[in-house]
């Protein structure tokens, strides 16, 4: 099985965003990966298609046509 693949930006306020994944049994075997860059960064594996999702800034939802955010 191909592993979905979020990125997440290093620092705390991503943390209990990802935590799940990265730091118990049932997320470490998901078939989820984290992976940790700056936003900038983040948004360039975004637009490439090389992420499934991301937490980015909401600019890169009038930036990049196609993305979707998640509501709520």
């Amino acid at each position: 099985m191909t592993p979905i693949v979020i990125g997440s930006v290093p620092y705390l306020n991503g943390r209990p965003l990802m935590r799940w994944f990265t730091d118990t049994p049932e997320g470490r075997t998901s078939g989820v990966r984290v992976v940790e860059a700056v936003p900038s960064r983040l948004a360039q594996l975004l637009e490439a298609n090389e992420i499934a999702a991301a937490l980015v800034s909401s600019v890169e939802l009038f930036r990049v046509p196609g993305l979707i955010h998640a509501p709520g």
